[in-house]
């Protein structure tokens, strides 16, 4: 006499029910950098020449080309050398051209907070 089905022992472990495909759940984070450069090409907007404040050979810009630089308008660049902020030449053709190494180390001033703005306080 053949056995056709067995039932399993109480000692015995219960049979495995068939598993369901697990599904996985991936992210990807991509993170890109990006350089800006800018490039100024206008005949006369840069040239090398002697800083008469620093004794040394630098590139002069012209106060566009040094807005661009800064990040900023001409007319900050303006306000800037006439506070004396930073070194500049006046060619005898009434150019006015500015020493890139003291615009590289100027300390430019940042936004005003609120507090500052309400209290009167300037830069």
């Amino acid at each position: 006499m053949k056995i056709l089905s067995r039932t399993p022992s109480a000692s015995e472990p219960p049979a495995k029910e068939i598993d369901k495909p697990k599904t996985i759940q991936r992210s990807i984070e991509i993170t890109v950098e990006r350089e800006f450069l800018a490039m100024v090409n206008q005949p006369g907007a840069a040239f090398i020449a002697l800083c008469a404040v620093c004794g040394k050979d630098v590139l002069l810009l012209s106060p566009e080309a040094a807005a661009l630089t800064a990040g900023t308008s001409p007319r900050e660049v303006y306000r800037w050398l006439e506070a004396g902020q930073l070194h500049f030449q006046e060619l005898p053709n009434g150019k006015v051209y500015l020493c890139s190494e003291s615009l590289k180390s100027f300390e430019r001033p940042g936004p005003q907070s609120p507090e500052q703005l309400s209290s009167g306080e300037s830069l």
